[in-house]
């Protein structure tokens, strides 16, 4: 058995998201689903929040919903970084 380790430099972004390369919903390939929530994402992959949603296929954008926004996780930022 092998472990492997990242370590990756944190970034402080303004919005977040998880983008899909085929609809998590229908499955369909040809389709780009993103979901965008402000701050880290954590909010986001915990399911505390709802994420805004875009999704577009063959180029064209063919959902947009924004959601409300009542919370975001931001890191907090120290000292010299």
């Amino acid at each position: 058995m092998f472990l492997s380790v990242v370590v990756q430099r944190m970034v402080l972004p303004e919005v977040s998201g998880i983008m899909f390369t085929a609809d998590p919903i229908t499955g369909r390939r040809k389709t780009v689903s993103i979901d965008a929530s402000f701050g880290i994402g954590e909010a986001l992959v915990s399911g505390l929040v709802t994420a805004d949603l875009s999704r577009s296929a063959s180029g064209a954008i063919v959902t947009k919903r924004i959601a409300r926004k009542a919370l975001a996780v931001r890191a907090y930022r120290t000292a010299g970084r």
